[in-house]
Parts: structure tokens; sequence; C-alpha cells
């Protein structure tokens, strides 16, 4: 993100941050959606040292913690950070940083490192990305959750873009103008991995889920575990997450 961005999103993202978790988790669709964001990623995670990027108020610590790892979160709200440190137990460890400075972290000093819901705003995501291997010990993992372009509708277009003019749409459909926050770009899985590729990540996979009340309106377990293999296997859902192990 050029600067002039970067200001318009954490100025907003400060007023934001009293407000963040009730608007966002406070409802019973955005409980169901935090509770299955939570058990996708906290699933995956492996060792002991657990750093969160882009934390904003901490919505994670609690529950990794309770699982016995060690969490550090870091963002570039200093109020979010604020907030993050009112709403969580003194063992959790939050830093006020920029994802663009991750260097400043040592060096492989984390068994896993995620992301969720940021990569939007990331102007040079390769470079973090980047930055993660150098943190991350031996089998490491880095998980990247984010809001796919891979959902349906976008699927259709990126398989008939052979046209020029459906090209043009589908460039339009990666960039969406939010009001009051800046620029966000959307990524299709595949260029996720490509970039994991690019920063010598292994083992990499992904997975797939929506994130509507869909799934909340059916009590059948056997129903909802169909719909999700369905979401894993065609990776239509409109949330993906990207995992990538390091192996030196």
């Amino acid at each position: 993100m050029n600067p002039a961005k970067e200001t318009i999103t954490k100025q907003h993202y400060d007023k934001e941050s009293k407000f963040y978790d009730k608007r966002r988790f406070g409802s019973p669709h955005g409980r169901y959606v935090n509770e299955i964001e939570q058990r996708m990623i906290i699933n995956e995670l492996t060792g002991h040292d657990v750093l969160e990027l882009c934390c904003a108020t901490g919505r994670f610590a609690k529950q990794i913690i309770s699982k016995g790892f060690n969490y550090y979160g870091i963002d570039f709200s200093e109020k979010m950070i604020k907030e993050a440190r009112k709403k969580n137990e003194k063992s959790a460890k939050f830093k006020v940083l920029n994802v663009n400075n991750l260097s400043q972290l040592p060096k492989k000093s984390f068994d896993s490192i995620f992301v969720s819901r940021a990569l939007k705003f990331w102007n040079n995501p390769q470079q973090v990305i980047d930055d993660c291997h150098n943190l991350l010990r031996n089998q490491g993992k880095l998980i990247i959750h984010f809001r796919s372009n891979n959902f349906l509708p976008h699927m259709f277009l990126y398989y008939m873009s052979n046209t020029l003019k459906m090209k043009k749409y589908l460039n339009r459909t990666k960039m969406l103008n939010v009001q009051g926050v800046g620029t966000e770009r959307k990524y299709l899985i595949s260029e996720v991995v490509k970039m994991m590729k690019k920063g010598c990540f292994k083992k990499i996979c992904w997975k797939s889920h929506f994130n509507f009340i869909f799934y909340s309106v059916f009590d059948n377990e056997f129903i909802i575990r169909m719909i999700k293999k369905f979401d894993n296997h065609f990776n239509f859902g409109q949330k993906s997450m990207v995992i990538g192990v390091i192996n030196r």
C-alpha cells in the first residue's frame, strides 16, 4: 500500500478499534463466521510460538493460548493494539509493527505465522511472504486466510477471460475501492500459491469455505459435512486459506 493509502487505512482502523469486534462479530452470523475462521486457522497451527500479522484486536489470541501455544500479535494501528491488550490476558504479547517492517523481528523465532483478512491491503505481499520465510523455524507454517477471487462468479470470469474484453472486466473485479479504507486487492488462490512457491515454501495446500449464514441454517451435521467437502474440493468458497511449510 502506498503511504497515502496506508495512512487512510490506518486512520480508519484507529477509529474502528472500539467497535471492531461488535460490528464484525457481534451478531449471530458474525459469531458463526468467527468460529469457522478460528477453527480453520487454529487446526493448522504447529509448534509452540505463533505470530499473527495484522492482528487488530487479537480475536484469535485467547483460543490460541488455550490450545497451549505462545501467541504474538502485531498491527500497525496503535489503537487496535491498545484494545487487544485490554481484552486479552497478559500471556498474549502484542506489538505495534507494520508488516513492511518484519525484518525487525528475530529470524527463525516462530513455528507458525498467520494472517486473516488483511492480505487485500498489502502493497507488496511477496516481500511479506519472503520475510515470513526468514522468521519461521524449520517445518514452520505460513497460513494466509483471505477473501478469494475464486468465488464462483469470479471463477466464471477467470476461465472465460480469453477475450480482451473479459480480461479487462476480470482485472476490474480484482480491485475494490472501499469508502474510508482505501483499495482492496482480491486474489485468486493460484496467485497466492505462486507467491508462496516464489517465497520457497513447500507442501503448499489450500482450503475454502463460505462465510455466509448458509451453514448455520442447517442443524444436520451430515448436510454441513457434505457442503464443506464440496467447498474444499472445488474451492468455490468465498473465503480461502493457503498454507505453506518451511523445509530447509
